[in-house]
Formats: C-alpha cells, sequence, structure tokens
C-alpha cells in the first residue's frame, strides 16, 4: 500500500519530485559554467534549462501525433509553453 500524504502526493511522488529538482538544479550548474556565469545570480542558466524542458515536452506530444492537433514543432512548442506559463 503506497502512502498518501497530506496534500495528496505519495511518497513515490514526492521523491521523484526531489529528484526532478535536484538534476533541474545540476543542470543550471552545468549551463551556469558553460557559460561562464553565476547560477544564483543570473537567471539565465534556469531560463535555458527550463526552455530545454518545453522542447522536450512539446517532441514528447509531437512523437504521439500530436494530440490528434496538426501541428507542427513550433506550434507544438508554442502550446506547451503557455501551458505552462502562470
Amino acid at each position: 500500500m503506497e502512502l498518501t500524504l497530506e496534500h495528496g502526493l505519495t511518497a513515490t511522488a514526492v521523491v521523484a519530485i526531489a529528484e526532478r529538482v535536484d538534476a533541474q538544479e545540476e543542470s543550471m550548474r552545468s549551463t551556469a559554467d558553460r557559460l561562464g556565469n553565476d547560477n544564483v545570480r543570473d537567471i539565465r542558466p534556469a531560463v535555458v534549462v527550463d526552455a530545454a524542458g518545453v522542447l522536450t515536452a512539446a517532441l514528447h506530444v509531437w512523437a504521439r501525433g500530436g494530440r490528434g492537433h496538426d501541428s507542427d514543432a513550433a506550434d507544438l512548442a508554442a502550446r506547451v509553453k503557455q501551458a505552462t506559463t502562470l
């Protein structure tokens, strides 16, 4: 039986989220090193990592056939970005 936490997430989901955050942090540090800047004070490494995530999500949707939409990769990337913008 999976433990469900107070906010509705399972313990496994919380661990997966924490691992993803750690991986993103490592990607931001690596990107900052390559760009020669500080990932704590400079937002650009985080933007690069997040943009890569948007493109990856768009490619996953595109590979599955665009979820019934006749969309090209650029349109899908725009839709994914819009879906992730608050």
